[in-house]
């Protein structure tokens, strides 16, 4: 089957009502935002999960099958992850290793390194979210419970019940940031304890630092600001779906695309 019967038949429903990458920035407008021209990276594939590994980036894409994508400069590398009926819709990465989460309940742990799995866990519902630090990895899934394992050597410490559903984790200074941005984008991540798994008083989560000021993604722009500066420096004509910035500064976004011709990540550098 070729592309574009794959992404018809298996995203036609997904693609019509989500976002596209329509980038009012990447036309003749761009310097209105501000900054350099964004470079696309990947058109028309769905990209379900994106994150960083130094200077790389990590993304989950479905064309005709779901991969793990590894791009570092103009290299790509990529796994095979298995076939589009099954979602793989969680990501993260710590070190050199990647967590891949998906619908079939169960938590892939692949080395970035060589691109081979090294185990996997079974988590019995549907994968949501995962997250990752230098000791735990902690996952939602769609039974609502919320479970840490020691990365170690894999070992179940304990599991919770938020009273919220789980689409996205984050681990910084053994706080676990909870949140639901499907269900109430609105709404401030809940901050939990790590490894009590207890909610906790704690300050919201930073914003990724880029270009001397913090990023953050709002509806169909990212937004830059440094103390009372404020400005859009990329445009879209419909919802970012990710943002995430190296430790080198560069930036990546991505959204859905309505045909194969869409751009659905796209990089601004330093």
């Amino acid at each position: 089957m070729d592309g574009s019967s794959r992404l018809s038949a298996r995203a036609r429903a997904p693609v019509a009502r989500a976002a596209a990458l329509g980038v009012a920035c990447l036309a003749a407008a761009l310097s209105a935002c501000g900054g350099a021209s964004p470079r696309v990276l990947a058109r028309g594939v769905l990209p379900y999960a994106l994150a960083v590994w130094g200077d790389a980036v990590v993304t989950v894409e479905l064309s005709e099958r779901f991969e793990l994508v590894v791009r570092e400069g103009r290299t790509e590398r990529r796994l095979a992850l298995g076939p589009p009926e099954i979602d793989l819709r969680a990501l993260a990465v710590h070190g050199a290793t990647a967590y891949v989460g998906s619908d079939d309940g169960t938590v892939r742990e692949i080395d970035l390194a060589s691109l081979e799995t090294r185990r996997s866990f079974p988590l019995g519902a549907p994968v949501l979210a995962v997250a990752a630090d230098a000791r735990v990895l902690l996952t939602a899934d769609a039974s609502g419970a919320l479970c840490l394992r020691r990365r170690a050597d894999g070992a179940l410490l304990q599991c919770a019940r938020p009273e919220l559903r789980v689409d996205e984790l984050a681990l910084a200074g053994g706080i676990a940031y909870l949140a639901s941005p499907r269900a109430a984008p609105a709404a401030p991540a809940r901050a939990w304890t790590v490894p009590a798994l207890a909610r906790a008083t704690a300050p919201p989560p930073p914003s990724p630092s880029w270009r001397g000021g913090v990023v953050r993604a709002e509806g169909r722009t990212v937004v830059w600001s440094r103390g009372g500066q404020r400005r859009v420096v990329l445009a879209l004509d419909r919802e970012l779906r990710h943002l995430a910035v190296t430790p080198a500064g560069a930036l990546f976004v991505t959204a859905w695309p309505r045909d194969l011709r869409d751009a659905v990540l796209v990089t601004l550098a330093p």
